[in-house]
């Protein structure tokens, strides 16, 4: 059954963190956008998808892989007009969350879970860097 239950926003890692501690953990790492792609698909809303890839070395064989999506425009003042910049930096943060690093609430930034509960409001300059 369906709630209207708010998320508690206090345990989420934003992503900007996220990417510090990658690099305070792999010096040499790089955070590279992998495939981007624009659909429609399967019910006609068009939406932007990124993958993001952490490689913790310049020759790692298994990066960590992470995806995420947008619907265009954004629904936010936020998003709107900045859609793929938030799906790029959302998918390095869960690639970098699927090596295990800070995701010991979830995967989610602070910053997804707001854009998915319909925040309106700008965020300070601080929370735009996730």
């Amino acid at each position: 059954m369906p709630t209207d239950k708010k998320f508690d926003l206090g345990d989420y890692v934003e992503v900007k963190d996220r990417i510090a501690r990658f690099y305070e953990l792999y010096g040499q790492g790089r955070l590279v956008t992998g495939e981007v792609r624009l659909t429609n698909e399967p019910d006609g809303v068009p939406r932007v998808m990124v993958q993001g890839l952490a490689y913790r070395t310049p020759d790692d064989p298994l990066p960590g892989v992470g995806w995420s999506w947008m619907v265009l425009p954004g629904t936010t003042s936020y998003t709107k007009g900045s859609e793929l910049e938030n799906v790029e930096t959302s998918a390095w943060g869960r690639a970098i969350g699927s090596l295990g690093i800070l995701i010991l609430s979830g995967l989610a930034s602070r910053q997804e879970v707001q854009n998915k509960q319909g925040e309106t409001e700008r965020p300070t300059v601080s929370e735009t860097i996730d």
